[in-house]
């Protein structure tokens, strides 16, 4: 839903009619003086205005009322840049500062340059002819800087100046929705509404009231109604395609955009929609492009920033989510969904513990909040807390299953079954084995028990030392189908630790020959026939396993120690050369390598290997005291082999 945050202050409104070949001389130009120029903008013939302006600057018989009205034109059109540069041309062509400090504070403020916007109002008179004009737009810096007090003391005055003047009651009324007073800009829209009907932003405001009041019906109807009064009213299209996207109306809010596309295409709010739709649409990475190019929008407009944040969440950019979900979650703190996704976004970019402060309010007792609490989960698991987790995650399927009650049951189980199996893997990391078998295990009375959560079972099973229970799990497996070589290596693995070793080649063999390159399954079966003293068998399965992991230690120590057993010394030396480097800290290797040497004749390094392991070996004094007449003997057999030479 397009959320409710942040109206941007209507300066000036204007139409854009239909361009055309001008085919004018001089003479004919000339005689579009200032009256004709204005009539034609009351036409709707704006982008006309601008072409016959252009063109009598082209032959230097533009003046300055052209470019007066140029800067009108422009402002309009919310084109605060051209309007400025407008401005500057009519004093250089003779406008006096101080009569042109309104519409260039205006131009200003259309850039956001708000000092520079109240240096211009410095040489406005608060007071005479153009005092109310000067108010009503020192009224509107004080709300785009955030100065709500003084923005009400300006509206005060300018009421007082001219207390039948609608538009003061417009401005209050913008005000109070920025602010969120619902019921009190309503009721300064409807003065406003009384003093003149044919204007179209009262309508428009209590469109906005009836939408930030959750009618979007009621909202549409007097949207659309003050479009009938002018249809060309940027702001009434804006909030109208918002209000179509709230009920779903996707291709409504699509032909209100380009309505609003054609009238100003590169206002930042018509490029903020055009993104919405994007986003709605799954287009992400062109909703995020569209939304950059509306330049400092996504900092300063509330909605553009939660925009941002979301879009950027559902494209997997969780760092970018987080920097602008904080920022709108600062100012607008009871944004549930803002609220959760900020909170997974700083779990995925490594930071759980400012994702559970950032849960809180959520996760109170009070709030029976079943997303809260999974995501409390997610952090909990994150920051290796099981036992929390595992709460968070009970809690989430007793609020899931009474919130969810009135979806249909495949919803209802559906849901469940996620946070079932989430709590499952909770209560494992807590220590909780059995509660996670069961959990799991049960999965399978909701029709939910898929290969990968039987897969998760016999894991648990088998570091439970349930191998009897794991067989059977793999079996179920077996039966499920489509995951045969996974099923039987978990068969081989219990197996193994049945110390059934027969059995578990069987089994691994099985795996291997419907996927050879299964690295589990061969690194088992080495294990398994190295058992049963079948050395060829290891050593074809580690060699055939180094060539596929590279830097495993493990893998290149036990075929360095399956070589020795094979008396293939050489080999082992290699072997378990490099399995001294990736393990330097094993004694077992060190003194293995040690061996290898040695049997080589090689006895000065067998020595320094094992001296090396028996320093390695200092938590174990019965392997040190075996090392220590290695080393005699080793140190004897050199010098024999010294005196022999």
């Amino acid at each position: 839903m397009v959320r409710k945050y942040g109206l941007v202050v209507a300066l000036l409104l204007a139409a854009c009619g239909d361009s055309s070949e001008l085919g004018l001389d001089s003479n004919e130009l000339a005689g579009y003086d200032k009256a004709a120029l204005e009539k034609l903008v009351e036409d709707g013939q704006s982008d006309k205005a601008i072409k016959v302006i252009r063109a009598k600057e082209q032959l230097n018989i533009a003046g300055t009322d052209d470019f007066l009205v140029l800067a009108d034109i422009y402002l309009g059109q919310f084109n605060g840049v051209a309007a400025q540069v407008a401005i500057e041309k009519a004093r250089n062509s003779g406008a006096i500062r101080s009569q042109t400090a309104l519409p260039m504070g205006s131009a200003y403020m259309l850039q956001r340059r708000l000092e520079d916007a109240k240096a211009e109002l410095r040489n406005v008179m608060l007071s005479g002819s153009g005092g109310f004009e000067a108010l009503m737009l020192q009224a509107d810096l004080a709300v785009q800087g955030d100065d709500i007090e003084l923005a009400r003391k300006y509206y005060a005055a300018a009421a007082e100046m001219e207390p039948q003047n609608y538009r003061v009651d417009l401005g209050i009324a913008l005000l109070e929705l920025g602010e969120g007073n619902l019921d009190a800009a309503k009721a300064a829209a409807q003065v406003a509404h009384g003093k003149d009907d044919s204007n179209a932003m009262p309508e428009y405001i209590m469109g906005s009231v009836a939408r930030a009041k959750g009618e979007p019906e009621r909202a549409i109807e007097l949207l659309n109604n003050s479009l009938e009064l002018q249809s060309t009213y940027i702001h009434a299209l804006l909030e109208l395609i918002a209000a179509y996207m709230d009920v779903a109306n996707i291709e409504k809010a699509e032909e209100t955009l380009d309505r609003a596309i054609a009238i100003a295409p590169n206002y930042s709010i018509t490029q903020f929609y055009a993104a919405f739709i994007l986003a709605e649409k799954g287009n992400l990475q062109e909703a995020q492009e569209t939304l950059l190019r509306t330049g400092d929008l996504i900092g300063v407009y509330p909605a553009a920033t939660r925009l941002y944040g979301l879009v950027s969440f559902r494209a997997g950019k969780y760092s970018i989510a987080s920097k602008y979900l904080q920022l709108f979650l600062d100012r607008y703190p009871e944004d549930r969904e803002v609220r959760l996704s900020l909170a997974e976004s700083l779990v995925r970019t490594g930071f759980p513990g400012p994702s559970l402060e950032v849960l809180k309010p959520l996760t109170v007792q009070d709030a029976a909040d079943a997303d809260a609490q999974a995501a409390a989960g997610a952090a909990n698991v994150a920051l290796g807390n099981g036992k929390e987790a595992a709460e968070n995650y009970r809690k989430a399927i007793e609020y899931a299953t009474e919130v969810k009650a009135s979806e249909n049951d495949d919803t209802n189980r559906q849901i469940k079954g996620s946070l079932i199996s989430a709590q499952a893997i909770a209560e494992y990391r807590a220590g909780n084995r059995d509660r996670a078998i069961e959990l799991m295990s049960g999965l399978e009375e909701l029709g939910l028990l898929s290969s990968e959560h039987l897969t998760s079972i016999a894991n648990m099973q088998l570091e439970n030392a349930q191998y009897v229970d794991a067989l059977a799990t793999a079996n179920k497996l077996l039966e499920k189908g489509g995951s045969d070589a996974l099923a039987h290596n978990i068969k081989g693995s219990a197996y193994y630790r049945m110390n059934q070793m027969e059995d578990a080649v069987a089994s691994l063999s099985k795996a291997i020959a419907l996927k050879p390159d299964y690295q589990s399954a061969l690194k088992n079966r080495a294990y398994a026939y190295s058992v049963l003293g079948n050395y060829q068998g290891t050593k074809a399965d580690l060699k055939e396993l180094v060539t596929k992991v590279a830097g495993d230690g493990q893998l290149y120590a036990k075929l360095g120690h399956t070589h020795l057993m094979l008396s293939e010394f050489s080999e082992a030396r290699v072997a378990l050369r490099t399995a001294r480097q990736l393990l330097p800290n094993s004694a077992a290797v060190a003194a293995n390598y040690g061996y290898a040497l040695a049997q080589l004749g090689s006895y000065s390094e067998a020595i320094a290997a094992t001296e090396a392991a028996f320093a390695l070996a200092g938590f174990d004094k019965a392997f040190q005291a075996e090392l220590r007449n290695t080393i005699i003997e080793y140190k004897a057999a050199l010098e024999q082999k010294e005196k022999e030479q």
